[in-house]
This record gives structure tokens, sequence and C-alpha cells, in this order.
């Protein structure tokens, strides 16, 4: 509010009833929630003997999309484990998205395999720019995080990655290059 910036909170975990909801805030410059969007998909998985996760016992799914007008573009929002359901962002984009953020903690063996490249896969069939925060190190004795936050281009270029440390990224974009490509490649 004091700066009067848009504040993506990526993914918090938020009592309802019960369980808990994983949802990710955008904050708009007047401090005011502008949107939220509860994560859809939970991560269910056994990675290792060791590495194991059951999301869907502490949270509740959410089951709207969501997105928001910002002053650039409109931006459509994800999470995590939301990115391996190519369905949900084809439905986000059919919406004139421009951008999608992606707030993830992709854990360190999925990282290595697929956060980039599926991330990519995203941007280029949907023509958006893809903004990734990914949490980077050891977050418990059993669970490290892959890192590598991105901005990728609406044509799969990656603009800017900070790979194994905590920090900030930046890259010039333009706006209008999603609905560019979407004029001279009619695929959605």
């Amino acid at each position: 509010k004091k700066y009067k910036k848009w504040i993506l909170i990526g993914s918090l975990p938020i009592r309802d009833q019960r369980k808990l909801r994983n949802r990710s805030i955008i904050i708009n410059p007047q401090g005011k929630i502008a949107a939220y969007y509860d994560k859809i998909n939970m991560f269910d998985a056994k990675l290792s003997k060791k590495e194991h996760y059951n999301e869907s016992k502490i949270f509740i799914a959410g089951n709207k999309l969501k997105s928001v007008n910002l002053p650039w573009g409109k931006l459509g929002l994800t999470i995590c484990y939301d990115l391996r359901f190519p369905e949900i962002y084809r439905k986000l984009s059919k919406k004139k998205l421009h951008f999608i953020s992606v707030p993830s903690a992709f854990t360190k063996i999925t990282g290595k395999k697929h956060w980039l490249t599926l991330l990519c896969a995203r941007a280029i069939e949907n023509y958006c720019y893809i903004f990734a925060p990914n949490q980077v190190g050891k977050n418990t004795n059993n669970r490290e995080t892959f890192g590598h936050s991105v901005i990728i281009s609406p044509d799969g270029k990656i603009l800017k990655m900070k790979k194994n440390k905590p920090g900030i990224i930046y890259a010039k974009i333009k706006p209008n290059l999603s609905m560019q490509l979407r004029k001279a490649i009619p695929s959605l």
C-alpha cells in the first residue's frame, strides 16, 4: 500500500473449517485483496520410501479458476501441482490472459525432471507469460525444494531465472506479445 504495488502472495495455508486451503492471493496497490485462488489439485504422491505427500489429508481442494485484471493485462492464478494439469491452463487462457502465475514448492526430485519443461510447455500452449516463483532449499528433514524461479515468455523463452538461491528476478516484458502470438497461430 505504501509503495502502491501489486503483490502476489504465493501460497498460504488458510484455515477453512477443520482443514486448510492452499491459497494464492493477489493484493492491489490499495492494500486490498484483488483476487485469490484455492489450489485445485492436491499433491498426493510417493516419490521414494522416505519422501511421500498427502496434501488431501490436510487441504480442501478449490473448485474455481481465478484471474484478475492488472493494469498491464489479465493474470491467471494457479499453484504448484496444478502445473501438471494442462486443461486448467487452457481454460484460463481462453479468458484472454496475458500472464499466469505458478507459485510453487516443487520438490528437488520432481523439479529436476519436470519443472522447466512443464512451465515452458504451458507458456507455449497458451501463449502466456509464466511467472513461477519456486521455493528453494531444505524445508524439513524429508523435503528439499528445487528452486529455479523463472519468468518465461509466451513463446517459451526463459527470460530470467534464479537457480539455487533465494532472491528477486525481473525481466522486461511485452504484454501484447500474448495476443500477437494468438493471432499469428490461432490454436486456442
